[in-house]
């Protein structure tokens, strides 16, 4: 019997599709491995998503996402994992381009997640793979009843060396991120945003290697360091700069 379609009932993690592309050409990038997670996985509340300003919904990323969203294409999340976990030792690359950690809607599923941080784990020599992953998961109080619970699994994901760094709205909120301690932090910088600048709280930020000095994912590798103690800043930039811009000064909530 066919099942419903999503839009006709709750999704289920079942519903959740992943895509692996195994030598991503994306300019930001650079040439490495990148993952891709259904749009089912990002939170109701991202301000971006409300604002029409996410990434995964703009140009040829937003065309792959529907179609990984509606399972037109991809693969399931076990095939996603056996992707991770094939690949070689220390490597470097990119889960969740666009998406989020496995789960639903920002809630993140505690028995993928473990699986995930297993799939990372080097297949011939101690330590893991070298992942750079964001997340938008809400991590804290004020955001869900469930975000202690996501803080401990990307807490955990951190110290077992799957990188996932908090992505900040504003300076301000990377100064709340920082506080959990739970891992490396990341925010959106006004457009014009200077190289070098400080949080409200005097946290140091640097601008993004790749916009500031053309470097790619592949060539900086800062995102990839668990233990980093400075916040990395993305200036608004792209199609929705505008919007990015008034969501980094709090203009856009």
């Amino acid at each position: 019997m066919n099942r419903p379609s999503i839009k006709s009932r709750k999704a289920t993690l079942e519903d959740v599709n992943y895509s692996f592309v195994r030598m991503s050409g994306n300019t930001k990038t650079g040439f490495m491995p990148a993952g891709y997670s259904s749009f089912l996985t990002c939170w109701p509340g991202c301000t971006f998503g409300k604002h029409g300003a996410c990434y995964g919904k703009g140009g040829h990323c937003q065309m792959h996402m529907h179609k990984v969203t509606s399972q037109a294409r991809g693969i399931t999340f076990a095939e996603y994992c056996d992707q991770i976990s094939i690949l070689p030792d220390f490597i470097t690359y990119r889960p969740m381009v666009a998406g989020d950690l496995p789960g639903l809607a920002g809630k993140i599923d505690e028995g993928q997640m473990l699986a995930l941080i297993a799939a990372n784990k080097n297949r011939r020599m101690p330590g893991t793979k070298n992942p750079i992953g964001y997340s938008h998961a809400p991590v804290l109080a004020s955001q869900a009843p469930f975000a202690a619970d996501n803080a401990r699994l990307i807490a955990l994901a951190n110290k077992e060396g799957f990188t996932v760094n908090l992505s900040a709205d504003t300076a301000a909120q990377a100064d709340d991120l920082v506080d959990l301690g739970i891992g490396p932090v990341v925010c959106v910088l006004p457009k014009d945003a200077p190289r070098k600048s400080l949080t409200p709280k005097g946290r140091k930020i640097l601008g993004c290697p790749a916009v500031f000095a053309g470097l790619t994912c592949e060539t900086c590798r800062l995102c990839a360091k668990p233990t980093r103690r400075f916040i990395v800043g993305f200036p608004a930039h792209g199609m929705r700069a505008k919007i990015a811009d008034k969501i980094a000064r709090g203009i856009l909530v």
